[in-house]
């Protein structure tokens, strides 16, 4: 099972440091990682949505009682801000048999059974980094997810 650490929001001491952008929040995963927000509702508001992804209570981010934290089949973005690293994230998940379209909202992707492919844990993950993707100004996800499709048919000599 992938351990995925909660997030804390914090305000960021000197904004000016930052090219291009004014954020007044942020928060820090663990491996440094960082995201940056406008304002601090927008920032909680990440913060409940990564806590609902991995499974926490998205007020207090402990594990509910009920259960433990389930395992995802989403592949981590480790750089939303990172063409290449997108274009890993992308071909990840079609190795794994998860490509979708990106525009797409994740939840309404289903199998020829008409069951949902991604558990309500992975819908939440997968808004939260298509999200971020398209807050660090990825302006063609979409041609990045096709770029990521033809590398992986063309590595597998089609």
């Amino acid at each position: 099972m992938r351990e995925l650490a909660d997030v804390e929001v914090q305000e960021i001491d000197d904004p000016s440091s930052l090219e291009h952008v004014t954020p007044t929040h942020w928060v820090i995963f663990e491996g440094g990682l960082a995201a940056y927000f406008m304002d601090e509702d927008a920032a909680c508001a990440f913060q409940r949505t990564w806590r609902t992804a991995i499974g926490l209570d998205p007020a207090t981010g402990e594990v509910p009682v009920s259960g433990s934290v389930p395992e995802s089949r989403i592949p981590p973005l480790l750089d939303a801000t990172s063409a290449d690293a997108v274009l890993q994230w992308f071909t990840e998940l079609a190795k794994r048999g998860l490509m979708f379209h990106p525009e797409d909202d994740p939840a309404s992707i289903i199998d020829k059974s008409y069951r949902p492919i991604f558990t309500e844990t992975e819908v939440a993950e997968l808004r939260m980094v298509l999200s971020a993707i398209h807050d660090a100004g990825i302006t063609d996800p979409c041609s990045i997810a096709l770029r990521a499709l033809d590398n992986l048919y063309n590595s597998r000599g089609n």
